[in-house]
């Protein structure tokens, strides 16, 4: 099933992403991208990022804002913060 997920984690805070969905207790997406600038003449440090998927844990969260229940993807050890706040200015469907 087509579903969306707000991801915490990983590089996410509050990132909007959709996936299929089967009712697994784990989903994977792709760690946030960090933006390098480089200016000419400047030494810079390349900075590393994993190449792959990484694997959050779903959580339901019922909204206090409106009462749907939404689905969350948290990596482990991340406590997301504002979640109301993430679902009312990224629009996600509510959980099935």
């Amino acid at each position: 099933m087509d579903c969306d997920f707000i991801l915490f984690g990983h590089g996410h805070e509050g990132a909007l992403r959709n996936k299929e969905y089967n009712g697994d207790a784990t989903v994977s997406f792709m760690p946030a991208v960090r933006i390098q600038g480089f200016r000419p003449g400047e030494v810079h440090e390349i900075i590393a990022q994993q190449v792959g998927y990484a694997e959050f844990n779903v959580v339901r969260h019922r909204s206090e804002m409106d009462g749907n229940v939404y689905l969350l993807a948290v990596a482990d050890g991340v406590t997301p913060e504002g979640v109301d706040l993430k679902i009312l200015g990224e629009h996600p469907r509510p959980a099935p």
